[in-house]
């Protein structure tokens, strides 16, 4: 009955850290994902923010182009009526240089614009191009840091498993160990009853030239009661014989 209870607490430890092993790697696979879930909303709000462009909605102050390009015809104008007033000599000459002037003007303010527009237009572009490679910079460190995580989440929960593995190769040793004690016919029964009780009468082992083993004289024994009536072995079992190593039999002493 000891060596039952021994290998069932044996086959309970077993099974238990087996237990303990799959469930440390289901853990593994719960954290896992729950950080590759963090990551990514993580990594959805970083590209949030890092996606809003500032420069986006500027633009050139069209209007004020427009008022200075209005300024100079109301200029123009007032110039010639001004010359207007005096004879058709200096009108005619006046008429040349005003235009040119204005032309100039006029010119200049288009050539400002341009360069404003211009100057816009590739800030803008600069912007655009400054948040894709932070967005690529950020792709690329997050399957970085995704490759590493998941290296080391599988190396757990694979170091787990095979613990587990191992653990369940232990309980089914010790399962398969303890099957020959719940399985014994009654002859065996009797016989490990009997070998126990009289565990200090075992004979020698012609082999070793020793006592034999517990295993062995429990063996002899099972043989010996196969198809020995009941009373026999209760008288056997009460004490007052031993064994007769010349007929292998229990004979009252």
């Amino acid at each position: 009955m000891a060596v039952v209870t021994v290998a069932a607490i044996g086959v309970a430890a077993s099974a238990a850290s087996a237990a303990v092993s799959f469930k440390q790697a289901a853990e593994q696979k719960r954290l896992a994902k729950e950080a590759d879930d963090a990551a990514a909303k993580a990594m959805r709000e970083a590209k949030s923010r890092a996606e809003v462009d500032h420069y986006e909605g500027l633009g050139v102050p069209l209007d004020a182009y427009e008022a200075e390009f209005e300024s100079n015809l109301a200029v123009q104008k007032q110039n010639v009526e001004a010359l207007q007033e005096g004879d058709a000599r200096a009108l005619a000459a006046g008429v040349g240089k005003i235009g040119a002037q204005s032309a100039a003007a006029a010119e200049e303010t288009r050539m400002a614009m341009g360069d404003e527009i211009s100057n816009l237009e590739k800030m803008k572009a600069d912007s655009k191009e400054n948040i894709n490679q932070q967005l690529i910079e950020m792709d690329v460190a997050a399957a970085k840091e995704q490759n590493i995580r998941h290296r080391e989440a599988s190396a757990a929960r694979a170091a787990a498993i095979s613990s587990g593995i191992a653990a369940t190769g232990s309980a089914i040793s010790g399962l398969g160990e303890m099957a020959p004690l719940f399985g014994k016919s009654k002859a065996d029964r009797r016989g490990s009853k009997i070998a126990e009780t009289y565990s200090g009468d075992a004979p020698i082992d012609k082999n070793t030239g020793k006592p034999m083993s517990a295993e062995a004289w429990a063996g002899m024994q099972g043989e010996y009661w196969a198809g020995k009536d009941k009373q026999h072995y209760k008288d056997v079992k009460g004490g007052g014989y031993k064994w007769d190593i010349n007929t292998n039999a229990w004979v009252p002493k």
